[in-house]
């Protein structure tokens, strides 16, 4: 009650004395301005999200300079991101909790692909629209995978590109990250001749050296990586309200780099050849039409394909290839609908996919199954209901919802596992005055079992075997979150505490109480995890504003009240940045500040603190009209640190340099 009424005070000394109005070319980035889709799925404001969402624009990941997703996602309050510095092993963590705990998706199609120490974030930066992060549990819309969040990439379309006017255009961009000899370069094509017609075309290649400078001044050998990322899209448009989408994007890699890339190489981690492609095609159609009974219809088929090939480089022959073809679609509706003279938006829908694994390793004398990624199927079907009920003139919007999953996964060795859960939520956003809001949700949560924690089978390592468990129970959350948002134009907060329980959590186990071991993944584990996450942006005037975010985390095992390894370390952001009236100018001056993490249960993942610093700008081209020039240095003062949760350094002192031009007809 005494933060609450310090908070209502706050409003009020602010709306008597101070005028907060600011210009949207001084302050184009409110939460009241900036819509997001993924905490509904129908369109609202960060301001009046129900749950904590986080947002990067093309624009803001331009700024950035971020050289890959990972880095991208790291300026989100709350996401980390395990496995670097090599880029090829990232993987995202929100909450403390990652790996298939949160779900990827690309265009609104599932990115399943996960298997021990591979990585996840198969996207290239350049083709990205923007990228949409739903922080904690999200099943009642999402199903299985959201215990921590929900994670979805947009690709970019023509409009986004295309200036008023204008129906063709190209644009073309190269960049170089010093640390490991990195070059970038991009070419895309966009055009919408007619009203009923657009198409774009990019392409991205990437170079990289085999090592990586580290903050002490050594370096981290293996770690080449060479690629392209190319998007394709055509989309039409039949009505004035409806668009049908065309996707195909592909997406490949090839590197040379330990088994597990967040690790150095030894005999237990050996150097290997690996080749990852990853393959989208959809179709997408939409359709928004006030007053109809598709008044905002959207539907999505898709397959997207991910697969990885290894070839050890030593002298005994052994390629192994994994993939996973993921089939889905989704269709889903909303309508405004008028009950007891209270607003309504029902949105409800059904969504289906199938994951396909296969795994086979190649020792010379013909391929043969690979039992640690075993060949077998996943299927889930869902159909999910939620209303968004507005009371006392917008003030009040209370938002129930449910969905009902039912999931299958089978191998050819093994017995079928089926199972189903109801995954429920409430939230509710109150505003208290039209700046400040508060925001709760509570909901349900799941986690199916993968096929890989299912039906692995043959040899781990010498002297222990893989052992399946037909029998696993999905994982199982209960998600709570409040918390307070400001919003004065010059000024915005937002305060959130997050609290997490989850039961039978999957754990493998690896076992010597008989010869040969085991290796088998059980339901073990009961945790808590809970946290506080703080924002705060002010714009202090003449372009120049400041930013600061402030996270606290613990978790522990409930089992045996052990902390939880995955939980990140308490952490600060600041930074000011600048950006002048004609907008040609952009500079920011940003400081992480980590703290020590020595709340693990093996002190080998103990890491201390450290403080890191890094300068960005982009500067317009004077006479060379959009042309723009980046510059950035990385970790200024070279400092050697280790991220938690990865056992070789970080990157040193990057310098970064990017040239992109457009031109338009």
């Amino acid at each position: 009650m005494i933060v609450f009424g310090g908070i209502m005070m706050l409003s009020t000394i602010m709306k008597a004395e101070v005028s907060w109005a600011v210009s949207m070319s001084e302050r184009a980035d409110r939460m009241k301005d900036r819509v997001v889709i993924i905490g509904t799925k129908t369109e609202t404001t960060l301001f009046d999200s129900p749950q904590s969402v986080g947002l990067l624009t093309a624009e803001d990941l331009e700024k950035s300079l971020a050289q890959d997703l990972g880095e991208a996602l790291q300026e989100i309050p709350g996401v980390n991101i395990d496995g670097g510095p090599r880029a090829i092993g990232k993987t995202p963590n929100i909450r403390g909790l990652s790996d298939s705990r949160v779900q990827l998706r690309l265009d609104g199609a599932r990115m399943n692909f996960l298997t021990g120490h591979k990585g996840q974030l198969f996207v290239d930066v350049d083709n990205i629209q923007k990228i949409e992060v739903l922080k904690g549990g999200a099943s009642a819309l999402y199903g299985s995978d959201a215990m921590g969040g929900v994670i979805n990439i947009t690709t970019k379309d023509p409009g986004d590109l295309l200036k008023e006017g204008k129906t063709l255009g190209m644009k073309l961009g190269v960049d170089y990250n010093s640390v490991n000899v990195e070059h970038q370069e991009s070419l895309s094509f966009f055009t919408k001749p007619t009203e009923k017609f657009e198409f774009i075309t990019n392409y991205n290649r990437w170079d990289s050296a085999p090592k990586i400078r580290l903050g002490d001044g050594t370096h981290l050998n293996n770690a080449e990586q060479k690629g392209f990322d190319s998007l394709n899209k055509m989309i039409l448009h039949p009505t004035e309200s409806s668009d049908v989408t065309f996707t195909y994007n592909k997406y490949d890699e090839n590197a040379k780099v330990p088994s597990n890339p967040a690790s150095t190489v030894s005999n237990e981690n050996p150097l290997q050849k690996r080749e990852t492609e990853r393959q989208l095609v959809k179709i997408g159609i939409a359709n928004k039409a006030a007053g109809e009974f598709f008044e905002d219809f959207g539907a999505d088929i898709y397959y997207q394909t991910t697969e990885i090939t290894e070839d050890r480089q030593n002298a005994a022959l052994r390629e192994d290839t994994l993939g996973i073809g993921t089939f889905g679609f989704e269709v889903k509706n909303s309508n405004i609908l008028d009950v007891a003279g209270l607003p309504n938006i029902l949105t409800y829908g059904i969504e289906y996919y199938k994951d396909i694994a296969e795994g086979e390793r190649n020792t010379g004398t013909g391929g043969a199954d690979l039992g640690s990624f075993p060949n077998g199927n996943f299927q889930g079907g869902a159909v999910f209901l939620q209303d968004e009920i507005s009371f006392f003139d917008d003030k009040l919007t209370v938002i129930p919802g449910v969905r009902w999953d039912y999931f299958k996964s089978e191998s050819s060795l093994n017995s079928k596992n089926t199972d189903n859960r109801v995954s429920p939520k409430i939230a509710l956003v109150y505003r208290i005055v039209e700046e400040l809001n508060f925001f709760t949700s509570y909901g349900l949560g799941f986690r199916a079992p993968r096929l890989l924690e299912l039906y692995p089978s043959g040899q781990h390592f010498p002297g222990n075997n893989f052992q399946s468990n037909s029998n696993l129970k999905p994982e199982k959350s209960q998600n709570f979150e409040a918390g307070f948002r400001g919003d004065w134009g010059r000024f915005s907060f937002e305060t959130a505490y997050f609290l997490i329980k989850a039961d039978d959590f999957i754990e493998t186990i690896v076992a010597f109480d008989t010869f040969p071991g085991t290796t088998t993944s059980r339901n073990v584990s009961e945790v808590e995890i809970w946290g506080v996450e703080n924002s705060v942006d002010f714009y202090i005037g003449s372009g120049l504003s400041t930013f600061a975010g402030f996270d606290i985390i613990r978790g522990k095992d409930i089992t045996d009240e052990t902390p939880l390894t995955s939980i990140m370390p308490d952490q600060l952001r600041w930074g000011l940045k600048y950006q002048n009236e004609e907008d040609t100018l952009h500079a920011s001056l940003t400081g992480r500040f980590v703290d020590k993490q020595y709340r693990t249960p093996d002190s080998s993942t103990h890491t201390s603190g450290y403080a890191v610093w890094d300068i960005k700008t982009q500067i317009a081209i004077p006479g060379l009209e959009d042309a723009k020039l980046s510059l950035g240095i990385e970790n200024v003062f070279d400092r050697a640190y280790r991220e938690h949760l990865s056992s070789i350094p970080a990157a040193g002192r990057n310098f970064v340099v990017g040239l992109s031009k457009s031109v338009q007809w």
